[in-house]
């Protein structure tokens, strides 16, 4: 199963990397579609726009190898003696900090 969301979301990124790379679709670049007209100008949009492209490809091929590789491994990987899940001390002191900071920073709202 996890072998076909890191498959669907690697195919996705490649979408994504297509449309901005090759039709300039720049309004999917976070932060430059809401940036305004002076501070378009600074940027240089086709290169902008390749380098985003680009960086998409590269994590969709990073995430449809790690998928794969998931894939031919799993049987290789070493089971679970139980389906319980223990927290050691160390993760559980850790978790109950994590609680008490939250709620100190709530409780004063």
């Amino acid at each position: 199963m996890i072998v076909f969301v890191h498959i669907a979301i690697a195919v996705m990124l490649l979408i994504l990397g297509y449309l901005v790379k090759y039709r300039r679709w720049s309004t999917l670049i976070a932060g430059y579609n809401t940036a305004s007209e002076e501070e378009k100008v600074k940027y240089d949009e086709e290169a902008l726009c390749s380098f985003v492209g680009n960086l998409m490809f590269v994590l969709a091929f990073i995430l449809a190898l790690r998928g794969f590789g998931y894939s031919i491994l799993k049987p290789t990987l070493p089971q679970p003696l139980s389906s319980n899940r223990s927290y050691s001390p160390v993760s559980t002191k850790v978790l109950s900090s994590v609680e008490i900071s939250v709620r100190r920073c709530f409780s004063s709202l």
